[in-house]
């Protein structure tokens, strides 16, 4: 099997972090609109409070939203320049920027399988070995459960040819074994 490199796939990057920004703009297009509070004659009446505390709410959940969607447009930007390796499956196995900093080999993949229509799940017969290495990394708290899932959602292969690649390789491998 030949070294086969994945990486960030620029006009998906792209086209996510323009839709981010564009819903960005929206929300803090309405933030501005409706960044006056209603003026109530009876300033003491509870209805005006009761309407004022729900518009400062409101206005509250735009802002968060309109700073989360720049934040993420940001963010996919900064993932379409991003030109290093994020994938790559050579004849050890399989490497990912979302693993540890080691390899996945093939002899220890169990089983693969689709989670999503972009992510596909690795089981291993040995996870204890690599989840004492990945427990003490940044990354465990905050993804439990999610780190022998590869994401193709926005790199240059299809999650269907990664999934004949990785199903080939094991079934390579259980023959061997036999």
């Amino acid at each position: 099997m030949e070294k086969i490199v994945v990486k960030n796939s620029f006009p998906k990057n792209l086209l996510f972090s323009l839709l981010c920004l564009a819903v960005g703009i929206f929300f803090a297009c309405i933030g501005f609109f409706y960044l006056g509070t209603p003026k109530i004659a009876a300033e003491k009446n509870y209805l005006y409070w009761i309407i004022l505390t729900f518009l400062w709410l409101a206005m509250s959940m735009f802002w968060l939203l309109t700073i989360g969607m720049l934040g993420g447009g940001y963010l996919f930007i900064r993932a379409a320049f991003d030109s290093t390796t994020q994938i790559i499956f050579d004849e050890e196995g399989i490497f990912s920027k979302t693993f540890s900093s080691r390899k996945v080999f093939w002899n220890e993949i169990e089983q693969a399988f689709l989670i999503d229509s972009n992510t596909i799940g690795l089981k291993l017969n040995n996870e204890e070995k690599y989840l004492s290495e990945i427990k003490s990394s940044k990354f465990y708290n905050f993804f439990p459960g999610s780190v022998f899932n590869l994401n193709f959602l926005a790199v240059d292969m299809k999650v269907l040819q990664a999934m004949k690649i990785i199903t080939s390789q094991i079934e390579r491998n259980q023959k061997l074994k036999t």
